[in-house]
């Protein structure tokens, strides 16, 4: 690459993404706790192998018991923040994107004020941004946008509720791409003082540098938001705010950016770059544009600037536009109140239209044997406890698989570091980890957001430590009621019983488990899904050696759960973390706690 070429390229890079270069240092414990907000810091990893410091605010049940508008209660650690169910109960899970010379960490005030309007908030930061990793570039940013998509709808709390795009200048580029590329998956968009694309800023560029304006066709960054527009459906709204005063992106190319957004519905150009009427007031400075909740909204304030810089448009100071008495939180609040309903008024319908069919899908299916001929699954439960490698060992010496259902508290936390290798043991060895619930309750007895927690929180371990999201729950003692199949549906998993037991948990002494064994085989069904439990020795020891000889020698392949069934074992497998499993250590480094996703044990 010639000199010239070298300049084009990375020299446009230091001027299009200068925070990524010069940034300011993020203060000491600058975070979201500051702000009253109890945060999850997760590092999420993109396709092409950068991680992104990432900030997540979730809803809380404390939170949602209030007003929004209510002062945002104190917190004092953010070390166990977890994902509950009232993150799905919030108002939307708006995702931030900063400008290009900003950090996510300074936006904490925006943050702030979403999450006091009842959002979930995912503040992004741009790789080679704040601690992200990498260099930034216009499909860097776009693959790091959908990244922080991905994440939102893998959490099976937040893809229930609509999401929102919240972005300021070069964010709201990154913003209209995003949403561009996912029509369906975004529910409304809001931009602030972007534009319509980056060379057409360079043309309009101001003094001191009047020349750069004449080498448009040279930007390699081009960010082309106007002409992505028509592929954003008309179903989802678009919040545009445009600060008059702003001398980094002409106000004019929001204007244009509005009649894109405009003609992709098919809506007339009218004077003033509405598709609407324009509604304005004397000594009001925001003005809403749009005839109802589903349409979309244009504001201009007129003494708005981009930032806080003073403008020579005015001898006194611009108000920066994202501040409380600019007009900004004004309209976007009407905005979030306005899809509220139309997003009520779409499940609503959706539920209307259900067939009774696909209502009774909503209840787990049940399972109680299994399905691929001349197989036999044997089971694990109570784990992961210290003789799991004794049944891990004797089932791979014997060419076997066999499924673990794991509780997260029963005879020891699953965040220790016995269990954590235990785990990894059992699932480095080809066999099946599923679901025994957190802490072996009875699941008939207890509240939906009580079985909620009991699944998310395996899940949640799960997913830390191997990396993946079981798809399979066995109910503690076997008890369940259709609370039970709802809550275990909206989590995609099916519910495993059993049609053999070999009583182990019951009493049963080895020989009389042994008889069982001989019992079930000499009826030779054509499958068999056992149960045993991992936590008894003379089980590992004696009796499952006897039941694999006596199983194979009856001609029975023995495989997982979800081989037995002809099914995928598992809703998603991906990265498993590192779980750091001192809480003395992790409580005594702070620091640590802001710039990287520390596993702690959650509260038991």
């Amino acid at each position: 690459m010639s000199l010239l070429g070298l300049i084009l390229r990375h020299g446009q890079r230091l001027l299009v993404y200068p925070g990524a270069f010069f940034g300011e240092p993020q203060p000491w414990l600058e975070t979201p706790l500051r702000k009253g907000m109890d945060y999850m810091a997760p590092f999420l990893k993109t396709p092409d192998g950068f991680n992104l410091a990432c900030y997540f605010i979730p809803q809380t049940r404390e939170i949602l018991a209030e007003d929004y508008k209510s002062p945002i209660r104190s917190c004092t650690d953010d070390a166990r923040v977890e994902m509950t169910p009232a993150a799905a109960d919030a108002r939307a899970t708006v995702i931030v994107f900063h400008g290009n010379g900003e950090q996510n960490w300074q936006y904490l005030d925006v943050a702030q004020k979403l999450f006091g309007m009842g959002c979930n908030v995912l503040m992004l930061s741009y790789r080679g941004y704040s601690f992200s990793e990498g260099t930034p570039s216009e499909k860097g940013l776009m693959i790091d946008a959908q990244t922080g998509l991905d994440y939102v709808l893998s959490e099976p709390y937040l893809a229930q509720t609509p999401i929102v795009l919240l972005a300021h200048s070069l964010g709201g580029a990154v913003a209209i791409d995003l949403a561009s590329r996912n029509p369906n998956k975004i529910f409304a968009l809001i931009v602030s003082n972007t534009f319509t694309s980056l060379p057409d800023v360079v043309q309009r560029m101001p003094r001191p540098m009047p020349i750069v304006r004449y080498l448009p066709f040279l930007c390699t960054q081009k960010w082309a938001s106007a002409a992505k527009m028509p592929l954003i459906p008309t179903t989802a709204p678009i919040l545009m705010i445009s600060a008059r005063c702003d001398r980094v992106v002409p106000p004019v190319l929001m204007d244009r950016l509005w009649e894109a957004a405009q003609a992709r519905r098919g809506g007339e150009k009218r004077e003033g770059g509405s598709g609407n009427d324009l509604k304005e007031k004397e000594g009001e400075p925001l003005e809403v544009v749009g005839p109802g909740p589903a349409d979309d909204k244009f504001v201009r304030i007129e003494r708005a600037g981009h930032s806080k810089h003073p403008t020579p448009l005015t001898l006194e100071r611009a108000y920066d536009l994202l501040t409380e008495n600019s007009g900004y939180w004004e309209a976007v609040e009407s905005f979030l109140k306005d899809i509220a309903t139309v997003f009520i008024a779409a499940c609503l319908a959706l539920a209307a239209s259900a067939s009774p069919a696909q209502k009774r899908q909503q209840l787990a299916q049940v399972i109680t044997q299994c399905t691929v001929p001349n197989t036999v699954a044997l089971t694990f439960d109570d784990g992961p406890w210290l003789y799991l490698y004794g049944v891990s060992d004797a089932l791979v010496a014997a060419n076997a698989k066999g499924t673990f259902f794991f509780n997260g508290n029963n005879y020891g936390c699953i965040y220790n570091a016995d269990e954590i290798k235990r785990v990894r043991y059992a699932y480095d060895n080809g066999h099946q980890v599923a679901s025994h619930t957190w802490s072996h309750k009875d699941l008939s007895t207890l509240s939906r957001d009580q079985i909620d927690d009991e699944l998310r929180r395996v899940e949640q371990a799960l997913q830390r430590i191997v990396g993946v999201v079981p798809a399979f729950m066995r109910p503690p003692f076997g008890k369940y009621n259709d609370l039970v199949r709802q809550v275990s549906s909206s989590r995609g998993q099916k519910l495993v019983l059993w049609d053999f037991d070999s009583k182990d948990s019951l009493g049963a002494t080895p020989a009389q488990s042994e008889n069982l064994y001989d019992n079930i085989i000499a009826k030779r069904p054509s499958t068999i899904l056992a149960l045993n439990h991992e936590v008894y020795k003379t089980t590992v020891d004696q009796v499952l050696p006897y039941a694999i000889k006596k199983l194979q020698n009856a001609g029975y392949r023995l495989v997982t759960v979800a081989e037995c069934l002809g099914l995928p074992a598992y809703q998603s497998v991906g990265p498993r973390g590192t779980p750091d499993v001192s809480l003395l250590a992790m409580l005594s480094r702070v620091s640590e706690l802001i710039l990287m996703d520390t596993y702690l044990p959650p509260p038991h």
